[in-house]
């Protein structure tokens, strides 16, 4: 299951049907860090993609938080964001994300990183991947 976390309907609706198409459920959506909180522990979803420019409780906020309590900790985590200044991508990574995406996406590149990621949850983190290349 992926949660979807975006104060952007059309974001959200986009990213939806991305994964739709793709072949994935249709995923959960939240418009903001404590709709998200509440999915992700009453769902339990695998992998979430967060914006991290949200209004009121931040994307970073969340991610910290979600990284800091057991039931879920172990969701693998995509920041996104159309702020693609360098210094995003890395407070994105420090707050915990696994991974980070600038808009406009590289559509193969998300959705074989959104594979990557549920295709094991034993497995390693693969390495980070955006809209501007490997990051090592």
């Amino acid at each position: 299951m992926i949660l979807i976390v975006d104060d952007d309907p059309l974001s959200r609706k986009y990213l939806s049907a991305l994964l739709a198409s793709s072949g994935y459920e249709k995923p959960l959506t939240a418009q903001n860090a404590s709709e998200a909180q509440h999915l992700a522990v009453s769902e339990r979803p695998r992998l979430a993609l967060i914006e991290m420019r949200l209004p009121g409780t931040s994307g970073f906020v969340l991610v910290r938080e979600l990284r800091s309590r057991e039931p879920t900790r172990s969701i693998r985590i995509i920041g996104i964001s159309a702020d693609v200044r360098g210094m995003i991508e890395t407070a994105a990574l420090d707050a915990g994300c696994d991974c980070y995406f600038g808009r406009p996406f590289d559509v193969p590149l998300l959705l074989n990183t959104v594979s990557t990621y549920l295709s094991d949850a034993s497995l390693p983190s693969p390495a980070c991947f955006t809209n501007r290349g490997q990051i090592p």
